[in-house]
């Protein structure tokens, strides 16, 4: 009896779905399965070799952030105690990040704000607000459409110029796809229709 106990105890989690099995970098998804156990620090979730952070754990059920640097198609597995789950396959939507090269910046310094696009090679159009107007400003103008370049390196790139010091600045911004045609960059800027914020169409 004690040594079938102690097969159980060593037992691999069981993976049984991946609810969703498509999202974006960033999001939440629940592993349903079993053998998890209940102490999150003694877990690991991999999406192909990347981790995820895991935000909650029950002995069948986990939470866990989908990494940005999770491939497009990968499979994901559970870790715990050394032993390693079953696979799963699970699908990368794509995904606009924003990154700043400093936050918070000094009056009159500028730095730069870039958009990577993850899981995707065509260009995005990017709808851009300065949400922080009393701390910094966009030389280019604090409402902008970027247009991200596209292929392997889909990114775009602004200029952000401190107004106050020592203050942390928010970039508000929505993006989608179907505002490529010529019509769309002439439409008065209340009349653009923005999506949630990350979201796309």
């Amino acid at each position: 009896m004690k040594g079938f106990l102690a097969l159980l105890l060593l037992a691999a989690p069981n993976l049984q779905e991946i609810l969703p099995n498509k999202a974006k970098p960033g999001g939440i998804v629940f592993l349903n399965g079993s053998g998890f156990g209940d102490q999150q620090q003694e877990l690991q979730v991999r999406f192909g070799t990347a981790p995820g952070r895991v935000i909650s754990a029950q002995e069948n059920k986990i939470s866990v952030q989908v990494p940005w640097d999770a491939p497009k198609n990968c499979d994901v597995t559970v870790e715990q105690q050394s032993q390693i789950s079953n696979k799963l396959p699970f699908e990368c939507l794509p995904a606009v990040r924003i990154s700043v090269d400093k936050n918070p910046i000094e009056p009159g310094e500028t730095t730069q704000g870039h958009f990577t696009v993850y899981h995707s090679d065509k260009p995005v159009l990017i709808f851009l607000n300065n949400a922080s107007p009393q701390v910094v400003r966009y030389p280019q103008g604090d409402q902008q459409m970027l247009r991200t370049s596209g292929g392997p390196d889909n990114s775009a790139h602004f200029t952000i110029q401190g107004v106050a010091g020592n203050r942390i600045y928010d970039v508000d911004y929505r993006w989608g796809t179907r505002s490529q045609e010529e019509v769309e960059w002439k439409l008065p800027w209340h009349q653009v229709q923005w999506n949630q914020k990350g979201g796309t169409k």
